[in-house]
C-alpha cells in the first residue's frame, strides 16, 4: 500500500545502512559492537548490514574494526566528475599554488554547501574540510557567494531556516545575512571573517554558467595573520575574480 499522506515510504533498513556508513565515515573504523552501541541497534542487525557491505567491497576489516573500502571512492569519484569541470579543477590547483593557501570549489545542493574539490598550497592550514563535506551556506565565503546568487525563491527558502552559529563570529540574524548578501552582489565577492572556524578567513567568488545561473563558488582560505588588510580586501578578491571571469568565458564557449 502507498503512503496515505502522499509522501514516499521511507525504508527503515536503508536508513539503518546509511547511519552505519555515516558512523564509519566519522569514526574511521568501528567494530560491530561499537556500531551497535553508538547507533542503539541490535548487534545482529549491524552484523547483517556490515557483512553484506563487506562482501560487496564497500567495507573492509582493519585494525580498528570495519572501515569504508575503496569501492566507496568509485561512487564518490563518479559524482565528483559529474559536477566538477576539469577547467575548474585546474584553476583551483593554480590558485592554491599561487597563494600558497587552501583553495576550494563549492557547490550547493538541497540548500546546503558541499565541498567538491580542495587543493592545498605549501602554507595551507588543515581544518575540518574534506571533499564531500556538507555545511550551512551562511558560514563560509563560498557558501555566501552561492547564496547571494541563488534564484530569489530558493534563497529565501534557505534564509527561512535555522542559522546555526559555528563560532562567536557567525552571522545568524536573517536580516543581517540579507544585508550582507546585498553587499556581496554589489562587490561580486564574499568574505568569511572567522565565521566557520576561529582563526580562519576566506574570500569566495561565484561561478556562473552560460545561462547566468550559479554553478558554484571558488574560495581561498587561510589564517587570519596572513589573510588580512589589502590581502583580504584587494589582492585575493582581484585574483579570484579574474580567475572566475576566465572560467565563465571558457565554459560559455566550450
Amino acid at each position: 500500500m502507498g503512503d496515505t499522506n502522499g509522501s514516499p515510504r521511507r525504508i527503515k533498513s536503508d536508513i539503518t545502512l546509511l547511519r552505519i556508513l555515516q558512523s564509519l565515515q566519522q569514526s574511521g573504523g568501528q567494530t560491530i559492537t561499537e556500531l551497535a552501541d553508538e547507533l542503539s541497534l541490535a548487534k545482529s542487525t549491524v552484523h547483517a548490514h556490515v557483512h553484506t557491505l563487506a562482501e560487496e567491497g564497500y567495507l573492509i576489516e582493519g585494525e580498528n574494526g570495519f572501515e569504508l573500502g575503496l569501492r566507496m571512492l568509485d561512487l564518490g569519484g563518479t559524482v565528483q566528475d559529474r559536477y566538477l569541470p576539469e577547467l575548474i579543477r585546474q584553476k583551483v590547483d593554480e590558485l592554491a599554488i599561487e597563494t600558497e593557501e587552501r583553495a576550494q570549489f563549492v557547490v550547493e545542493q538541497d540548500g546546503v554547501g558541499v565541498h567538491l574539490y580542495c587543493s592545498y598550497g605549501k602554507n595551507a592550514v588543515q581544518t575540518n574540510v574534506w571533499v564531500g563535506r556538507h555545511f550551512p551556506l551562511h558560514i563560509s565565503a563560498a557558501g555566501k557567494a552561492i547564496l547571494a546568487y541563488l534564484p530569489e525563491e530558493r534563497r529565501e527558502s534557505v534564509l527561512q531556516g535555522e542559522h546555526v552559529a559555528f563560532t562567536e563570529h557567525t552571522i545568524t540574524d536573517t536580516e543581517a545575512i540579507r544585508a550582507e548578501l546585498e553587499e556581496i552582489r554589489a562587490n561580486e565577492y564574499a568574505i568569511n571573517q572567522q565565521e566557520s572556524t576561529r582563526g580562519l578567513r576566506a574570500v569566495g567568488v561565484p561561478i556562473m554558467n552560460r545561462d547566468d545561473e550559479i554553478l558554484g563558488a571558488i574560495s581561498i582560505s587561510g589564517p587570519t595573520h596572513r589573510i588580512k588588510g589589502t590581502v583580504l580586501h584587494e589582492e585575493i578578491p582581484d585574483l579570484i575574480l579574474g580567475v572566475a571571469n576566465e572560467i565563465e568565458l571558457r565554459l560559455a564557449f566550450q
